[in-house]
């Protein structure tokens, strides 16, 4: 039989080769975790923007008149409180890993929150207390070339609590002079850069959006992003629970190819015209968006 201490000496430098390959690995998941918070900070299709495309960042409620009968006299913006603090969560395994990011988005009146101005009481701005969740997975892979995204989910909105939860149940975006159809029904859906909707320079576009709400009725709006600057429109009620509009390319003068952010934004019915005792609720998905022209690659 082989001694104790003898079997111990032994075991000594197995152990702390065993313990120097663990440190490296740890030290090497770290790095790789660093990277792709870093890279996900960076990109056009997942950058801190993406997560705060239905705010108007401003407290006066818009003056547009919506041509719509039932939205013939309400105007609202909503102005989150910034820095929005994001929170990325990864899982490396081997050359593939999975990114949750997940962030709040508040506004605390009197200066942050939903800003309303309805036919309740004409002259009164309604200030109503916001407080959305959001998350968004990331799938990546490592080549020789360091990380890069395979594919993201959208950027799933949701009110805390809200008293009327309301479900997206379909986005569909159609140009008809091509056949072009982009249709989506889970937000946890995995969707690659080359599935993303993607429009010509001078495309015509048919949005239409399917929701339920538990309690209330509710409006959907379109916010894009273009350079920037947010750009709201209101939907048209097609059905009990459907909207159409129409989303002309042209509008946004585009060097293209390039990455641009929309919302489909949807609010209670007392969010936008209940008095002062009424609470805010909503529900988003954002979702990146691509144009470009027939001969040009698909951005990175």
């Amino acid at each position: 039989m082989v001694k104790k201490g003898k079997m111990l000496k032994r075991l000594v430098p197995v152990l702390i080769l065993a313990f120097i390959f663990i440190l490296i690995g740890c030290n090497k998941n770290d790095d790789d975790v660093t990277l792709i918070k870093q890279l996900l900070d960076d990109s056009h299709y997942t950058q801190e923007s993406t997560t705060a495309v239905t705010d108007d960042s401003s407290s006066t409620p818009s003056q547009e008149k919506y041509p719509d009968s039932i939205l013939s006299w309400v105007r609202w913006v909503r102005r989150i409180e910034r820095p929005v603090t994001r929170h990325i969560d990864v899982i490396v395994n081997g050359d593939s890993a999975v990114a949750t990011i997940t962030a709040l988005l508040t506004g605390t009146p009197p200066n942050y929150g939903f800003f309303v101005k309805n036919l309740t009481d004409t002259t009164r701005i309604y200030k109503r207390t916001i407080s959305d969740s959001t998350r968004r997975q990331v799938k990546l892979y490592k080549s020789a070339n360091g990380w890069r995204i395979v594919a993201i989910t959208v950027c799933n909105m949701n009110t805390v609590n809200g008293y009327a939860p309301i479900t997206i149940n379909e986005i569909k975006a159609e140009v008809p002079n091509r056949s072009y159809v982009f249709r989506l029904t889970d937000p946890a859906k995995f969707i690659t850069k080359e599935s993303l909707p993607t429009f010509l320079p001078n495309d015509t576009i048919q949005v239409t959006v399917t929701i339920s709400v538990a309690g209330d009725s509710a409006w959907a709006f379109l916010h894009r992003g273009i350079g920037g600057i947010r750009i709201r429109r209101p939907f048209s009620k097609t059905g009990t629970n459907t909207f159409t509009r129409t989303w002309i390319v042209p509008e946004e003068a585009v060097t293209p190819p390039v990455v641009r952010h929309s919302a489909f934004d949807i609010i209670g019915w007392q969010t936008l015209y209940g008095d002062s005792t009424a609470t805010y609720c909503s529900r988003a998905w954002g979702l990146p968006y691509i144009i470009k022209r027939t001969t040009d690659t698909i951005p990175e």
